[in-house]
């Protein structure tokens, strides 16, 4: 195996979701309420561990107990975990903060109630076609609407806007904001980078259009 190749493949932890998906560049905040997930958090904050979250499917409970990884989808995206908020009642409201997507590939063997795994980090192209500009104003012109109808501080929503500088971070944003359907979110996950994302975000909405 070659260095880069060596570099490529890290070691997380897995967290499952029932139809959640992680695009690279955004932010999910999760409440962790569940024993096994806040044992995970406090051992990733304590030994700096990378997350992933992989979007479930419908899994045996056997296969949960056993820590396979026969019931997420392989492609996730993962990030860096921080506690925004520690009740009094023990659960946690934490924030993870997406750098990248990888292949989740090999469950490691662990006494940990959680998976842990080894998964190959996935380049994404984040370098957007020229002849796709017009999409992207498409997208983002969708995407103010949104915005705007549910987020009422002008100021707020300036700052939102501020965040988002790269069209790499507006199309990911649009997708895990505007997209509703699941499915679809993944499917938008497992595009090869920005270009190929947008131009499906772009179809699904003409289909969504087209549908009404």
């Amino acid at each position: 195996m070659s260095g880069d190749a060596k570099r490529a493949e890290i070691e997380l932890f897995v967290f499952p979701l029932p139809q959640v998906s992680l695009f690279p560049m955004t932010t999910k905040p999760l409440n962790i309420f569940e024993p096994r997930y806040k044992e995970m958090v406090e051992d990733a904050l304590r030994d700096e561990r990378l997350i992933a979250l992989a979007y479930t499917d419908v899994a045996s409970a056997a296969s949960r107990e056993q820590g396979l990884l026969s019931h997420v989808r392989s492609i996730a995206g993962y990030g860096t975990l921080r506690v925004f908020e520690r009740r009094d009642d023990g659960t946690l409201i934490v924030l993870i903060d997406a750098v990248g997507k990888l292949v989740l590939e090999t469950a490691v063997p662990s006494e940990k109630p959680y998976i842990v795994a080894k998964g190959r980090k996935v380049d994404e192209a984040t370098t957007l076609d020229p002849a796709h500009v017009f999409l992207l104003n498409r997208i983002m012109k969708r995407f103010r609407a949104q915005i705007e109808a549910h987020m009422d501080d002008a100021r707020e929503r300036e700052r939102f806007w501020q965040r988002l500088q790269t069209p790499e971070e507006k199309v990911n944003a649009y997708c895990t904001m505007v997209v509703e359907d699941p499915e679809q979110r993944q499917r938008l996950l497992e595009t090869d980078g920005v270009s190929e994302r947008l131009s499906l975000a772009t179809l699904l909405l003409d289909s969504e259009k087209t549908s009404h």
